[in-house]
């Protein structure tokens, strides 16, 4: 299988249509059939700080998909062949923020979300 080719956003434009993506997911309709759909302000700011820092520090990987989930807790994942990290924002304020990986051979959650940690895990995902 080919691996797909994640390209880095190196310019304000850029930067600019992840962080609106992510602002979208504020407007969504407030829940469907399936459960919340719109992030909790907590979330939102929280995702909001941490892609910003990520490209201020290191330099930031375009997302796969930017989504919310049954929980209104922000996605935002990372993935090429068979691998995939996220990040997960959720909106429940008594949970903290975390990254999940994945692989056919391994899967976990990790919480130490420095930037050194998420941005080794988001280069695991899609450049092995």
């Amino acid at each position: 299988m080919a691996r797909l080719t994640i390209p880095d956003i190196p310019t304000t434009p850029e930067l600019a249509e992840v962080l609106a993506e992510i602002n979208d997911l504020s407007f969504q309709e407030e829940s469907d059939e399936f459960g919340l759909l719109r992030p909790s302000y907590r979330a939102l700011t929280a995702c909001m700080k941490t892609i910003l820092a990520l490209a201020h520090d290191s330099g930031l990987l375009r997302p796969s998909d930017i989504s919310t989930d049954r929980n209104g807790d922000i996605r935002i994942a990372w993935a090429a062949d068979d691998r995939e990290t996220e990040l997960v924002f959720p909106s429940d304020e008594h949970v903290e923020p975390y990254l999940y990986y994945s692989s056919p051979d391994s899967y976990g959650t990790e919480s130490d979300l420095s930037l050194q940690s998420v941005s080794k895990r988001i280069h695991w995902a899609i450049r092995g």
